[in-house]
């Protein structure tokens, strides 16, 4: 590559990599040799993945845990599917004690699957704009989002 051709390196661009809690035992012992070995990239942070309603919320925490207490940039996801502001808060809380500092703001999929009309959890957040506004009240937590490049599937615009 010619210097015409080259780009410049960009260092306001953060890379980070999502895992979902390990079911064995072997999993397990993958996720920590792959985590190790992604650390060499220097990521902006690891993320676990969180099941709607809070259905991994142990395996994710327990995953993020491990991360943290191997130095790693760990961030959990955070969905608002299934759950009042209550329960949310109280998730929040226990990753809060055990050092989570950084969270993934999402949605989540429709309890009904992929595909399937959302209907926000009565007395719960109705979509990320609202977890990401309620986890700011909780405290000064790093919070990143995700977002479809294009028009999100249920949105009647692009706006």
């Amino acid at each position: 590559m010619n210097k015409a051709t080259a780009r410049p390196a960009r260092k306001d661009i953060r890379l980070s990599f999502e895992f979902f809690p390990p079911k064995s035992a072997e999993a397990e012992g993958q996720l920590w040799e792959t985590a190790a070995a992604l650390s060499a990239y220097d990521p902006g942070f690891m993320s676990v993945t969180y099941g709607a309603g809070g259905s991994t919320k142990a395996p994710t925490l327990a995953t993020v845990r491990q991360l943290l207490a191997m130095g790693l940039p760990a961030a959990s996801h955070l969905t608002c599917v299934g759950a009042t502001k209550e329960e949310v808060h109280a998730v929040v809380a226990e990753f809060q004690a055990v050092g989570v500092k950084h969270f993934v703001a999402l949605r989540g999929d429709p309890p009904g699957g992929v595909g399937t009309a959302y209907q926000p959890y009565p007395g719960g957040y109705a979509n990320a704009a609202e977890l990401t506004a309620g986890l700011r009240g909780l405290a000064d937590f790093e919070i990143s989002v995700s977002a479809y490049p294009e028009k999100h599937p249920q949105s009647p615009d692009v706006r």
